[in-house]
């Protein structure tokens, strides 16, 4: 005769229900951590790209106007202007001959141009000294209100950032 044992509740086993659920939740947890750390590193990476690219632009118009200056020598003088100077031009030299006055004008309104339209709030300033050269291209590096890192070598006016480039003609 065969008797068959009563089927007993494991104890144990019940004593474990629930404890995968809270193991998936804690790991849902733990790599929605993850996931916003690398959100916001992704986010920074491209704050710091942009603000490369702007320095670079900058920097590659500061050179612009200093080359369009030693090209053009002889009227030095003409290549100054401030940053709250409206500068014209009457003639356009790309069509037209002109003389060094004009072509220093058509340089200072084309590099004008270049800056408001390559940097945001773009501005520049050229100081001539005799043979010394200083140009100074503004620009906003904000990001639309975020606050980004401005090197040591940079400074900020009026929330514009200002990068500086001094050559001997």
């Amino acid at each position: 005769m065969c008797v068959e044992k009563p089927i007993t509740p494991n104890i144990t086993g019940r004593s474990q229900h629930g404890y995968a659920l809270l193991e998936a939740m804690l790991g849902l947890f733990v790599l929605g951590i993850g996931l916003l750390g690398m959100a916001s590193l992704q986010n920074q990476a491209v704050r710091m790209n942009n603000t490369a690219h702007l320095y670079s632009q900058s920097t590659y118009l500061a050179s612009s106007i200093i080359e369009r200056a030693r090209a053009n020598r002889d009227e030095l003088d003409g290549y100054a202007v401030g940053f709250t100077d409206t500068v014209t031009a009457s003639t356009d030299c790309a069509t037209t001959n002109c003389t060094e006055a004009q072509l220093a004008k058509w340089d200072l309104v084309a590099w004008l141009d270049d800056l408001a339209a390559l940097l945001p709030q773009g501005d520049g300033e050229v100081t001539v000294n005799g043979s010394d050269i200083t140009v100074i291209v503004r620009f906003d590096d904000d990001m639309g209100g975020q606050s980004s890192a401005n090197s040591a070598a940079s400074n900020v006016q009026d929330g514009l950032v200002e990068l500086q480039v001094n050559s001997r003609i």
